[in-house]
């Protein structure tokens, strides 16, 4: 599986506020875009393709892992101890299900 931060090659610039997409997905025939994610205006906004998965636990699996790319990205950026990342990001997630907007 391939993770790739804005950093490097994938920074984003002013002329195109779009992520690199890594030249192994574009060149896999199977590649399926599932999502995109801004922040615009102070929202977040998200286009899925919610056709994908009949079950939606397979959507939780797909978090889950998202959640493990974020944590090792921010380990790798800032050297802070993957548990206590994972923890942060539990927190957080917690939170927001809590919340009256969710």
């Amino acid at each position: 599986m391939v993770c790739r931060t804005a950093k490097g090659p994938t920074q984003m610039n002013d002329s195109s506020p779009e992520l690199d997409v890594d030249k192994s997905i574009r060149e896999a025939e199977d590649a399926r875009e599932l999502a995109r994610v801004w922040v615009a205006n102070q929202q977040l906004a998200v286009v899925f393709d919610e056709t994908l998965w009949d079950d939606p636990a397979a959507w939780g699996i797909f978090l889950a892992d998202f959640m493990r790319h974020i944590r090792d990205a921010y380990v790798d950026r800032h050297g802070s101890p993957p548990e206590e990342v994972m923890k942060r990001i539990g927190e957080g997630l917690r939170a927001e299900l809590a919340s009256a907007e969710a």
